[in-house]
């Protein structure tokens, strides 16, 4: 029986606009698609996303979905689409206030300018733990959770810490996918107060003790390195987080993406990191 994968994601070609790591998401997704594999991704509806040039519709069991913030709740819609030429279902988290004012050029460049910070933080703690309130009024139960870079980092630590119902996600795993061109990124106590995030035995408002956290409180790693500056060298050379890693052993995999435009180099990623995720 094939996994059903649900990939927790800020960037997918062509949505979001060309990146290395959106190619990789975009074309093995397409890969295990069209092998019969159940895989679904989830990303933000920025601003600059039309709904008319990529055929979002709208899903009625998908609107008016809450999210728990200061003394009452927020509520969005998801609407879903194919990526172009396949049946890779993605569905898009419609919040104007969150997501609108977020523009393609600081999409892709990942760095924050301190200008933009609070609000992306903000807007992301929202994403994920919509990504997770979003899967009970679809109706569907993933066996594997992939969370990418401090984005949705925090998913795999609010599943393992009794945030979310136990018995619905049982036998879900969560694998936390990192990759080298994005710097890590972590969460103010001021925006962790505000979701009503429980407390755990990191300090997740702090860069290492979230990575930390969310290594700890995932089944698997995966590292995409990427040509260029490693911003996450620093990071993953912490005492606590190399430990932490090498106590992972094969559950934590290191992939090469600077052959991604090579279709026999894709096929052969693809069916590796399907057989590592089945491993889990």
């Amino acid at each position: 029986m094939s996994l059903k994968i649900y990939h927790v994601t800020n960037e997918t070609n062509p949505f979001t606009g060309k990146t290395i790591v959106g190619d990789f998401i975009k074309n093995y997704s397409i890969i295990y698609n069209e092998n019969k594999v159940d895989i679904r991704l989830f990303i933000p509806k920025y601003g600059y996303i039309s709904d008319r040039k990529n055929i979002l519709r709208e899903v009625i069991r998908l609107q008016d979905i809450p999210v728990n913030y200061l003394n009452g709740e927020i509520h969005s819609s998801v609407k879903s689409s194919f990526i172009p030429d396949s049946r890779v279902q993605t569905y898009f988290l419609e919040q104007p206030e969150m997501f609108d004012k977020i523009d393609q050029k600081s999409v892709l460049k990942h760095v924050l300018p301190k200008s933009l910070r609070n609000k992306y933080l903000d807007s992301f703690m929202y994403f994920s733990v919509a990504s997770l309130n979003t899967l009970k009024y679809l109706y569907w139960k993933p066996d594997r959770i992939i969370s990418n870079n401090w984005y949705s980092a925090i998913i795999p630590i609010l599943l393992k810490n009794n945030h979310y119902d136990n018995a619905w996600f049982k036998g879900t795993k969560t694998i936390l996918l990192l990759s080298s061109d994005q710097p890590f990124y972590s969460f103010s106590k001021e925006i962790l107060k505000s979701f009503k995030i429980p407390e755990c035995k990191f300090d997740i408002s702090d860069p290492i003790e979230y990575l930390k956290a969310a290594i700890y409180y995932s089944e698997g790693v995966t590292f995409l390195k990427v040509k260029g500056k490693n911003y996450l060298q620093e990071l993953l050379e912490d005492k606590d987080i190399s430990k932490l890693i090498k106590g992972m052993g094969d559950s934590y995999k290191e992939i090469n993406l600077e052959s991604v435009e090579e279709k026999e180099f894709l096929l052969k990623t693809a069916k590796e990191y399907y057989t590592y995720l089945e491993k889990i």
